[in-house]
């Protein structure tokens, strides 16, 4: 395949990191092919962008739109914004935009689309969001990270790629799995950039339901929000488990995953595609509150295929968490294969490679 030598693409991202952190990734893949590779991002999403990726930042904000004002306000920044994008477009003349959701990629893929440029979308969740479902009909590809909607329809090709990881992630999944001392499982919590008060008050409480020789085993290592920490740290230090290292977050969440024997986490896009590129037995506890409920979608088939357990926040008590855990250990531990071992089951959902799977839609699209 020849490289995408002096071709400008642009990367609209924002907001979270869950859309910036795949974007960097594909920033530097488009940059290892000699692409001219600018950013188009929010300030929120700013701090999630590594800078040095890119050739040029160009950035745009969008106020909430809260009430029937900050509706009015917001339409009013959209176009706003977007006639900001058409001039700097016309003064790099981008060959391609790629646009990673949310909200703030719209006004980048509304001047894409006015100054009749092609745009590719990522949708790195199993659901579209709202400004990829508007903007799909004019796209010229969509790169998905899980399985769609097979209800859906599109008349662009479509492309099952995955959600690009940081390369540690990879580099790391084809490591040996880490040696414990013996009998020690080595249990992880996270839950996003800031962990999950639910997690902190439910998990606690289904350890010290465990039989006491299971919880004797365990070592735990746990993201908390820092107003939870005492309280957390005293309800684990009332079981048997060893509490190995807590915090708000992990600057080496690759090496963490990597270590881990059991994981339970929330179900956004990239924690779900991290953890399967690991391959590790996973509890999600999907964010109730997730637009069009798309963190229960993005496990669901993973669930259903045995590769992944999942407990919704409604169900997700001490009692039933217990429960689970000790599935995940007869599963994980027994010299009986029976159960499957979800651990190698889930790998199949991680799509390693993602970022060259989109690297090579662009390049039929540019070069």
């Amino acid at each position: 395949m020849n490289k995408i030598v002096s071709k400008t693409i642009v990367i609209s991202t924002g907001g979270t990191g869950g859309h910036v952190l795949p974007a960097n990734q594909l920033a530097r893949s488009l940059k290892a092919e000699a692409a001219v590779v600018p950013a188009v991002i929010d300030k929120r999403g700013h701090a999630y962008l590594d800078v040095d990726a890119f050739d040029r930042i160009f950035q745009i904000n969008l106020r909430k739109g809260n009430g029937r004002l900050g509706k009015i306000h917001q339409l009013w920044d959209v176009f706003r914004q977007t006639r900001r994008c058409m001039r700097f477009f016309r003064s790099i003349k981008p060959d391609l935009v790629i646009g990673f959701g949310g909200y703030m990629s719209l006004p980048p893929l509304l001047a894409a689309k006015s100054l009749s440029i092609p745009y590719v979308l990522h949708e790195e969740n199993s659901v579209l969001g709202r400004v990829n479902r508007f903007m799909a009909r004019y796209a010229s590809a969509i790169g998905f990270g899980f399985e769609p909607d097979t209800t859906l329809s599109f008349s662009c090709p479509t492309h099952v790629i995955g959600n690009p990881v940081r390369a540690e992630f990879e580099r790391l999944s084809q490591e040996p799995r880490p040696r414990h001392p013996e009998g020690r499982i080595r249990l992880f919590i996270f839950g996003g950039s800031q962990g999950a008060a639910i997690l902190s008050k439910v998990v606690p409480k289904a350890i010290e339901l465990l039989p006491r020789d299971i919880q004797d085993k365990l070592d735990v290592v746990m993201q908390i929000r820092e107003e939870l920490a005492d309280e957390t740290c005293e309800a684990l230090k009332k079981t048997g488990a060893k509490l190995l290292q807590v915090g708000p977050f992990f600057t080496d969440l690759p090496k963490q995953l990597w270590q881990a024997d059991l994981v339970i986490a929330r179900a956004g896009a990239m924690t779900v595609t991290e953890i399967a590129v690991m391959g590790r037995a996973t509890v999600f506890v999907p964010l109730k509150i997730a637009t069009d409920n798309h963190q229960f979608h993005n496990v669901a088939k993973m669930v259903e295929n045995k590769a992944a357990w999942m407990l919704t926040e409604t169900d997700f008590t001490p009692e039933a968490l217990a429960r689970t855990l000790g599935e995940m250990i007869r599963d994980e531990f027994s010299n009986d294969t029976e159960g499957g071992k979800r651990s190698e089951a889930i790998k199949s959902y991680g799509y390693a490679n993602a970022s060259e799977r989109l690297v090579a839609i662009c390049h039929d699209l540019v070069v």
